[in-house]
């Protein structure tokens, strides 16, 4: 079993992530909210359908970007403090104790990689 810690995120891949996530979710949440709004009132649900298809999914973007840019250089910040989050990654291969890659050495020496 490896155990590995995160200590860093790069916020834009999770601001990205959030943002797609929420835009979507807001999609969802605009098509429940004009169903409803159809079934009770025809007209008046579709007076609304602009904020319903365009409006709550960009207030979603909009409320989950901002949070996860906070959110993401919040954990960059205090993961120097608290140690970050750990995990424990276990090979799905029974026959092998330990598949996973070993890593890369810290420096790399060219000359020595060419044989001179």
């Amino acid at each position: 079993m490896l155990k590995v810690t995160l200590k860093r995120i790069n916020v834009l891949s999770v601001v990205k992530w959030h943002g797609v996530t929420g835009l979507i979710l807001g999609f969802l949440i605009g098509a429940i909210y004009f169903g409803i709004a159809f079934y009770r009132s025809e007209q008046a649900a579709l007076g609304y359908g602009f904020y319903y298809f365009i409006g709550i999914p960009l207030i979603y973007f909009i409320v989950t970007v901002a949070g996860s840019l906070v959110g993401g250089t919040l954990y960059n910040t205090l993961s120097d403090s608290f140690g970050g989050m750990k995990f424990e990654i276990e090979s799905e291969n029974e026959n092998a104790e330990n598949n996973f890659p070993t890593a890369p050495p810290k420096t790399w020496d060219a000359e020595e990689a060419r044989g001179n």
